[in-house]
């Protein structure tokens, strides 16, 4: 059988095997002492039996021996049996009043029952040690997966004796070290990804900005009246979107490739939303929109304040876009796990076949100036604050966003 080659296994079972034959050999050897003790009482009661005959009949002395070693005569024995019971002594009486019996046979029942009980104890133990230390090393294993998945790869199984645990150590030790090189490769593609993303930002920010800058000065020196005007304003719009847009790719690149250090400090989340709102105020005027905000005073989360902002201006200003002529209600709810910020709009709402969606990158509604990226930011902003965003929403009512920082 294959298991039988597995070297633990074959010890565990040597062991079993070596301890029940120990204990079956101090079984026999305690069981024929006590039948040794059990002969000599019954040949003492049967001397004491032919010495008092051959005492009181001297000339029957062989006659009295053969009766007491000889069981031929049927008849004889029953007539004997038949004088004994009339005296009390019966097949069904106790055998503690066979005093001679009683105790050797006593003696044999406690023993096996004493050896038993030291052979269960010993095998209970056994059992225990062997299975502590089997346990022990797969509690290893599982911590040092752990230490892999909290990125540590530099912890090592070390397993000196043959056995599928040592196989088992030797795999996971490759394991490691192919994940290590891997994650040290997406590692250096990120970083190529995020530097090549800011160069690329880079290069298009001044080039950018000087077609901001001509556009705004034909802007200035164009009559409103003249459809050149109309044409260079929405030149000016899509500037505008295309700068926040660069912006954003860079950041949002920046986080997945953890390149960036929160600043961690506890901070008022009522003022980090009260900033964000005011920095919106020019669109919701623009689309008409009317931010309602319960302020609660002295609810702090564990963030970096900028970061978290950036993402609220991201999900209120997706709000304030499709909800004109509507409003936005802002609410904080607050207990010992966690901080839960409620951003609900009475807008258009969002198909439900859509909701998974809005999360995707450069996905776009059906605003044909949205560009698809706030909310995906916004969404790793708060994911790397350890946090989550739910979203309910109702098309043609409306959507309610739930920001989430467990604390």
């Amino acid at each position: 059988m294959s298991i039988l080659k597995n070297k633990e296994i074959r010890k565990s079972l040597y062991l079993i095997i070596i301890v029940n034959i120990i204990f079956a050999l101090i079984v026999l050897i305690v069981g024929t002492k006590e039948i040794s003790k059990i002969k000599s009482n019954y040949l003492q009661e049967k001397a004491y039996s032919i010495g008092y005959l051959s005492n009181k009949y001297p000339d029957m002395t062989t006659d009295i021996i053969k009766s007491n070693f000889q069981t031929t005569n049927n008849e004889l024995r029953e007539q004997g049996l038949k004088i004994l019971k009339d005296y009390g002594y019966y097949d069904d009486l106790d055998v503690k009043y066979f005093e001679n019996l009683y105790k050797p046979i006593s003696g044999i029942v406690w023993s096996i029952l004493f050896v038993f009980l030291i052979n269960l104890l010993v095998q209970v133990l056994l059992t225990y040690t062997y299975h502590k230390k089997i346990y022990k090393r797969i509690n290893t294993i599982t911590m040092a997966s752990k230490q892999i998945l909290s990125q540590n790869y530099d912890v090592d199984i070390m397993q000196y004796e043959e056995g599928e645990f040592s196989k088992l150590a030797y795999a996971f030790n490759e394991m490691r070290d192919v994940i290590k090189n891997q994650m040290s490769e997406i590692k250096k593609e990120k970083e190529f990804l995020v530097k090549l993303t800011s160069d690329i930002s880079h290069q298009l920010k001044t080039p950018l900005s000087s077609i901001i800058v001509f556009n705004d000065i034909l802007l200035n020196k164009v009559d409103e009246d003249d459809s050149k005007y109309k044409f260079l304003l929405k030149s000016k719009t899509q500037l505008g979107r295309m700068e926040w847009l660069i912006k954003s790719i860079l950041k949002l690149s920046k986080i997945d490739a953890k390149a960036i250090k929160f600043n961690f400090k506890s901070n008022n989340i009522s003022l980090i939303l009260r900033q964000g709102i005011s920095d919106l105020e020019t669109i919701a005027m623009k689309n008409n929109v009317k931010v309602n905000f319960n302020h609660v005073k002295n609810i702090s989360i564990n963030c970096d304040k900028e970061w978290v902002k950036e993402a609220f201006i991201n999900i209120i200003k997706n709000g304030i876009e499709h909800s004109k002529d509507g409003e936005i209600n802002i609410s904080i709810e607050d207990n010992p796990v966690l901080t839960k910020i409620n951003i609900q709009d009475n807008g258009e709402g969002i198909k439900k076949e859509d909701i998974s969606k809005i999360f995707t990158r450069f996905h776009k509604s059906n605003k044909s100036n949205s560009v698809g990226i706030g909310l995906s930011l916004a969404k790793a902003i708060v994911e790397a604050h350890s946090g989550y965003i739910e979203v309910k929403s109702k098309y043609g009512e409306g959507s309610l966003f739930k920001v989430v920082f467990i604390k």
